[in-house]
């Protein structure tokens, strides 16, 4: 998705991506908040978000739709493969929740 992104990105535009990061992490951790997955839904996410820096949870009786986890070395790692550049990151820059990436096409 974000090579096809980047093709339809004009020179000096910025991509505002939003991600779930820490926040989200630490709150389907502590059970404080599972973001409507169930137990095993949350479990498998954090498995692969610990073994990889991005997971996946499928809400119940849904395969491909839910929630998704991802650190900010990770997203940054994705977007420089697709030939973009990181130029701004905020944590929680989305009313206090998303982390906010600023991208740009790389030179």
């Amino acid at each position: 998705m974000l090579v096809y992104l980047r093709a339809h990105l004009r020179e000096g535009a910025v991509l505002v991506p939003t991600t779930h990061g820490t926040l989200v992490e630490n709150r389907i951790r502590t059970g404080e908040r599972l973001y409507n997955l169930d137990e095993a839904g949350a479990r498998d996410l954090l498995e692969t978000y610990d073994a990889n820096g991005y997971g996946f949870g499928a809400y119940p009786k849904m395969n491909d739709y839910g929630i998704s986890l991802v650190t900010q070395e990770k997203m940054t790692a994705l977007i420089e493969a697709a030939g973009l550049s990181v130029v701004h990151f905020e944590q929680q820059g989305w009313v206090k929740h998303q982390d906010v990436f600023g991208v740009t096409r790389s030179s």
